[in-house]
């Protein structure tokens, strides 16, 4: 994979999972409530980019590992 490929597929994971929108879903929940809500709003946030950053660069390995190809998950093919 190139740096360009790599750059195209971060941009699209960036814009499919749109972390900045999901702040303002998330940033009014942990405003004005108990001090409990907002520790666990801030681990939940966490493990998600952390998780998605794994999956991101380890993607391949782990599809690999079960022997599934970036083929079987193709919903349109390219024409012909």
């Amino acid at each position: 994979m190139t740096p360009l490929e790599f750059l195209g597929l971060v941009g699209q994971l960036y814009a499919i999972m749109n972390p900045i929108g999901k702040l303002a879903i998330v940033g009014p929940l942990a405003v004005e409530k108990p001090t409990y809500v907002r520790k666990i709003t801030v681990v939940v946030i966490i493990a998600v980019y952390i998780l998605s950053l794994i999956f991101a660069l380890s993607g391949g390995l782990i599809l690999a590992a079960f022997g599934v190809s970036l083929d079987s998950f193709r919903i349109a093919g390219e024409r012909s």
